[in-house]
């Protein structure tokens, strides 16, 4: 057993508990239910370890809350982060009441406990020990509105604030490995304009739309040529296109479609966006009376975080102290916060309790031994984050 397992140990009781309360209060945002009622739970648990707390909003009833520990200082900081909204599922899918955590067979039942709840109370109990020892270094918890939007209502106003950490780790879940590196994203937007007529008249939108979306399919012949070691190639997929009112007989003068594009590390932003206006371009030259417009609702950068960072080394050995053997170190295809935090300059990581193979979906769980693994890892790597000089 180590050290901090064995100092200042959190009994399954008491983290159950905790959770219970945290998974009670609804939090999804997907359906309406937005932010407050869970922020002013984090609020007052973070205000009874003796954390300084920050709410505040960047889009109007949608809080952003942020805990700190202030050090006594010349210690290193570190902040722990996540979104606050929990993806949403069918109530009547879920075979236990989603709204209180049940336990069966090693496994924690509830909504939201794998994203991210379970990680966020591991966050909790590691203030609590660290308020008890008055650490050199900061201690920060910082957590976002929204999520699935790309953070830009959360965590990218909390870094626009000014929070700022020596060391950042992203509580999503990764079954308690590391993740260093993850996919950037570009969405695009496409409307072409036709006219409307019966079946035979006017400009059909949809038809003129075909191309685009072909070219756009066949742009995956170039791009998944680009690999990295641990994300899957570069790619792009078309995954809406919708046009007309429902009428057979009826010629569309509407079509939308939307393309999600996943860069990996070396490719950049504005190349993957030059790249889409080349092939535009040849998609115009074809139909010269092509009438389409193009919006951008999301962009994030891709992100690789040195692996011999800090917060890298001193996570593998906060880990493998805990579990007895290293993590892996991983890339994740999706897009974290991380996508805000490191171009901000600031190390960080994706490191959290449960596995992505059980969000967003009905019967969501997280192991117990996952749990309390978090519970021992984020305060065994507060400890030694904090204690070490700037």
């Amino acid at each position: 057993m180590s050290a901090v397992q064995k100092d200042g140990m959190v009994s399954e009781r008491e983290a159950m508990d905790l959770l219970g309360e945290v998974v009670a209060v609804k939090s999804e945002s997907e359906l309406g239910i937005f932010e407050g009622a869970i922020v002013d739970l984090y609020a007052r648990k973070m205000r009874e370890i003796g954390m300084e707390v920050d709410v505040f909003e960047k889009v109007t009833d949608r809080p952003n809350i942020v805990g700190r520990l202030r050090g006594t200082g010349g210690g290193k900081s570190i902040m722990f982060n996540s979104h606050i909204m929990v993806p949403s599922s069918r109530y009547e899918d879920w075979k236990t009441d989603p709204y209180v955590p049940t336990l069966i067979d090693g496994k924690i039942y509830g909504m939201g406990v794998s994203d991210t709840k379970a990680g966020i109370v591991a966050m909790l109990f590691a203030a609590r020990d660290r308020a008890r020892r008055r650490p050199k270094g900061d201690m920060i918890i910082a957590l976002g509105a929204g999520g699935e939007g790309g953070g830009f209502i959360g965590t990218k106003a909390i870094v626009e604030r000014g929070v700022r950490a020596d060391t950042v780790v992203v509580c999503e879940p990764t079954e308690l490995n590391i993740v260093y590196v993850q996919y950037g994203a570009i969405w695009f937007e496409f409307t072409i304009k036709g006219k409307a007529g019966l079946t035979g008249a006017g400009v059909n939108a949809v038809h003129k739309g075909l191309p685009l979306a072909q070219a756009i399919v066949d742009f995956n012949k170039t791009i998944n040529a680009r690999t990295h070691p641990l994300l899957p190639p570069s790619r792009v997929s078309v995954n809406y296109f919708q046009g007309g009112g429902g009428q057979t007989y009826n010629v569309p003068d509407r079509c939308v479609l939307r393309a999600d594009r996943r860069i990996i590390p070396g490719e950049t932003l504005e190349s993957a966006k030059a790249e889409m206006e080349g092939l535009l371009k040849d998609v115009r030259a074809r139909d010269p009376e092509l009438d389409l417009s193009t919006e951008i609702p999301l962009e994030l950068p891709a992100i690789e975080v040195d692996k011999n960072a800090l917060i890298v080394r001193e996570a593998t050995a906060a880990i493998t102290e805990v579990r007895g053997s290293a993590p892996e170190l991983r890339g994740i295809r999706g897009f974290t916060e991380m996508a805000h935090i490191v171009p901000s300059g600031m190390e960080a990581i994706v490191c959290g309790p449960a596995s992505t193979a059980v969000i967003h979906a009905p019967n969501e769980y997280v192991t117990v031994s996952d749990f309390m693994d978090a519970i021992r890892v984020y305060t065994n790597l507060t400890r030694r984050i904090t204690d070490m000089a700037k």
